[in-house]
């Protein structure tokens, strides 16, 4: 061991001496900066967090009463209310608020019927009221087989009540026979009409005169008359909803007693007002 210690010391010495010397040869590490120093900075505000939102839970629906024993259940309701469009949705067996039917009530008059609904028509004749008519047309007479053709003329006025127009009439009708003598008729009675829709039937008895030129001599033949007559009228324009003024035709006949039988019939255009 003695020997071997100074063989070991020299091979060590052998190697640590070129590691030094290569050491040695390294340039040096220039020295490290110094830190800067610190500088010092505001304090950052701390914001404290917003306070939690409450949250309202919906109230639960009111249970639906209890449909009774084997009765279907009724769909739910849907109405639409006012403006902006809202549809509230109601559940089944409860009525959902909205308007009515008919809408607000307004200033001017009732509200108006609902969409889809016409108004009823008015009433024809719904009250007494005074009513003239004037009209003018052919008019036919015969007596002693005789015919006369000429111009039939007439006035009319009562009241008309409802379905009835009671009052009077006065006519006259001026013609001319085939041998070119010349006739005038008057007449005057009351008059009794009822109403049928646009369709009028009357009539009633009547007084008045009949008077014919002489052939064979200058002058006239004069005779009073008396007798009946029937009227039936059509309206065929109206002037109104509820058809008392209108645009007529009329067709009537008469039998009067001059002595002899006086034979009459007509046909008119007439307007009642």
């Amino acid at each position: 061991m003695k020997r071997a210690l100074p063989l070991v010391l020299a091979a060590l010495f052998t190697i640590a001496l070129p590691a030094a010397s290569a050491f040695a040869q390294l340039p040096a590490q220039p020295p490290a900066a110094p830190a800067p120093p610190a500088t010092a900075t505001a304090p950052v505000p701390v914001v404290p967090p917003p306070p939690p939102t409450p949250v309202l839970a919906p109230l639960p629906p009111a249970p639906a009463p209890a449909a009774p024993p084997g009765a279907a259940p009724s769909p739910p309701v849907i109405v639409e209310s006012g403006s902006p469009q809202v549809i509230i949705v109601a559940p089944p067996g409860e009525q959902a608020p909205g308007p009515s039917a008919g809408g607000p009530p307004s200033a001017d008059g009732p509200p108006p019927p609902p969409p889809g609904e016409e108004e009823p028509p008015p009433e024809r004749h719904p009250k007494s009221r005074f009513a003239p008519s004037l009209e003018g047309g052919f008019g036919y007479q015969s007596a002693y087989g005789i015919p006369m053709t000429g111009v039939d003329l007439a006035a009319a006025a009562g009241a008309d009540k409802g379905s009835v127009r009671i009052g009077a009439i006065v006519g006259a009708t001026f013609s001319t026979t085939d041998a070119g003598l010349k006739t005038t008729t008057t007449n005057i009675g009351p008059l009794v009409e009822g109403h049928f829709d646009r369709l009028r039937l009357g009539g009633g008895v009547r007084i008045g005169t009949f008077n014919v030129d002489r052939a064979t001599t200058s002058g006239s033949l004069f005779s009073l008359s008396a007798g009946i007559y029937a009227r039936a009228s059509v309206d065929l324009v109206a002037f109104d909803k509820a058809g008392n003024s209108a645009l007529f035709l009329v067709a009537k006949g008469s039998l009067d007693t001059i002595g002899t039988a006086l034979w009459g019939a007509g046909a008119s255009l007439g307007a009642r007002f």
